[in-house]
């Protein structure tokens, strides 16, 4: 797994002769209770792609943030 925000043109251009799957991950940044990190899907996909990157080369693109929206009443 090659990191984008990690490595140089350079590299990625070394690197691109190995893979061409770039990964766009999206997560959120939301509450999942007192005991948890706001951002706890990004961790959960990025912990899932490191699994993955021990079966096949790709690019790890910076998790793109999709905006959460929850209808809570009295807002």
């Amino acid at each position: 797994m090659y990191f984008l925000e990690h490595i140089t043109m350079k590299e990625f251009k070394k690197y691109l002769k190995l893979t061409k799957t770039i990964i766009f991950p999206f997560g959120t940044i939301e509450e999942h209770g007192s005991h948890l990190p706001l951002h706890t899907d990004s961790f959960i996909i990025q912990e899932a792609l490191k699994l993955a990157a021990r079966k096949r080369k790709f690019f790890f693109a910076p998790v793109l943030y999709a905006p959460r929206q929850r209808i809570i009443p009295g807002l």
